[in-house]
């Protein structure tokens, strides 16, 4: 069987099927009718001579010979999107479709109206960037990028700096008057503390004449998602360790105090990263350009309007 333009297509709507086990979610997903959808298939399991998926009242799923189809015609499709996004980069064009994994909370309150900007500089970008806190492998995950905050390991993976991040201890006004206000870190062993469960080592770091001091927090209530942990502290709920991105609207509005700011936390690096090898996609090249670039000007504009409160 050739690799025609027909074929393309109807490869394309086999595994938009069996990934949404649904024809009328695959018309959706391609713009297509249902009926196109069927007509496709058909074609496909024609000129294959096999029955590639069972179809139910409750659904479709593939047949044995559709699984052994499915992982060799996204291979094929990969392929043909990689080449046709490396020949349009020689004629400078930018396109193809850009998976990138964020933190949630980093998502909500900076990068969703960077990646919208991104999206309005390059429009022939399909963008896709699931914001979730959980640390993803960016290889099997098959992720084109990620932005990452944190002690970066050593690896071989390729990473740009964007802009350095401190962590911030805080509560909220009245958790603070109820259980009263730690004077130095060792304190935080006589309060509740909402506890980050993707946090690399689950210590709270702080820096005091040059020496680093660890805590090891302990609490009832633990999440690994900032969001959660920040509502939590201004409910009353404990002591929050978080990124100052995270907490620093609650802070500027008085929901939430800031507490041992005399003790810094080390430097975190937040950072753009991708997977190794020497050939960057351009599409990959033009948002680490981009945010790089722009990571500065959205500080600067949060500063300003802060200072004007």
């Amino acid at each position: 069987m050739g690799t025609s333009m027909d074929e393309i297509e109807d490869m394309t709507t086999f595994v938009e099927v069996v990934r949404g086990l649904s024809f009328s979610r695959a018309a959706q997903s391609l713009n297509i009718s249902k009926s196109m959808v069927s007509r496709r298939l058909a074609r496909l399991e024609e000129g294959f001579g096999a029955r590639l998926l069972d179809r139910t009242t409750r659904g479709v799923r593939p047949t044995d010979a559709g699984i052994e189809l499915l992982e060799r015609a996204e291979k094929i499709l990969d392929e043909m999107r990689q080449a046709r996004e490396a020949v349009a980069a020689h004629s400078g064009k930018v396109l193809g479709t850009l998976r990138v994994t964020v933190p949630q909370s980093l998502g909500a309150r900076r990068m969703g109206r960077m990646f919208a900007d991104f999206a309005r500089l390059y429009p022939e970008i399909l963008l896709d960037v699931d914001f979730d806190d959980r640390v993803k492998d960016l290889i099997d995950s098959k992720y084109d990028a990620a932005i990452r905050i944190g002690h970066m390991p050593d690896s071989s993976f390729i990473i740009r700096q964007l802009q350095p991040v401190r962590a911030v201890c805080a509560a909220s006004p009245d958790y603070l008057e109820k259980f009263g206000t730690p004077e130095e870190p060792r304190d935080l062993y006589g309060h509740e503390c909402l506890r980050y469960l993707n946090a690399r080592t689950g210590e709270w770091e702080f820096l005091s004449g040059g020496k680093q001091i660890r805590i090891r927090p302990h609490g009832r209530m633990a999440s690994g998602n900032g969001e959660a942990l920040l509502q939590w502290a201004i409910l009353g709920f404990g002591v929050l360790y978080a990124p100052n991105f995270i907490v620093e609207d609650a802070l500027k509005d008085g929901r939430l105090v800031r507490i041992l700011a005399d003790y810094a936390s080390p430097e975190l690096s937040m950072c753009v990263m991708r997977p190794p090898g020497g050939l960057v996609p351009a599409k990959v090249r033009a948002l680490t350009d981009f945010l790089v670039t722009r990571m500065g000007v959205y500080c600067n504009e949060d500063e300003q309007g802060e200072s004007t409160d």
